[in-house]
C-alpha cells in the first residue's frame, strides 16, 4: 500500500494500462482532401449511435440508430475547407448543424476521429 502513497498517480495509471495488455491506437491527422477522399469517401462510417456514408460528390446520408434521435434520417453536404471536413447536416429534412472538424485516422484500426477546433474529445467512427 505504501507504493501507491508515494508514487505519482500517472505512473500508477501507466502500470495498470501496461498490465492489462491494452494497445493504444495511433491517429494521424488528415490535412489534404485527396487523403480524406481515399480514406473516407464511398465508405460507411459507423459509430455507436448510427452510420452514414460520404459520397465522392460532396453528399452525405445515413441514419441515427440509438439515442434520443433514433430513427432520424441524416442528409446533407460536405466539403473540404482549410484542412477541415465541413458539413451542413439536416435531420429528417430539417436543418440541424453546420460544423467544421479536423480529421484523424487510425490506419491499423480503420477508424476516423472527427474533432472540432479546441475540443478535448471527438467522434470516432469505424470505416467499413
Amino acid at each position: 500500500m505504501q507504493f501507491f502513497q508515494k508514487t505519482p498517480i500517472y505512473l500508477v495509471v501507466l502500470a495498470l494500462f501496461l498490465a492489462t495488455g491494452a494497445e493504444a491506437e495511433t491517429y494521424k491527422r488528415i490535412t489534404k482532401v485527396s487523403d480524406f477522399r481515399k480514406v473516407v469517401t464511398g465508405k460507411t462510417l459507423k459509430s455507436w449511435t448510427g452510420k452514414f456514408r460520404l459520397g465522392r460528390n460532396g453528399t452525405l446520408a445515413g441514419k441515427i440508430e440509438r439515442g434520443s434521435m433514433a430513427g432520424a434520417k441524416v442528409t446533407g453536404k460536405w466539403k473540404w475547407k482549410k484542412g477541415q471536413y465541413c458539413t451542413d447536416i439536416a435531420l429528417n429534412g430539417k436543418p440541424y448543424s453546420k460544423k467544421c472538424k479536423f480529421v484523424l485516422y487510425a490506419k491499423g484500426a480503420k477508424k476516423v476521429l472527427f474533432m472540432e477546433k479546441n475540443a478535448s474529445q471527438g467522434n470516432v467512427y469505424e470505416v467499413r
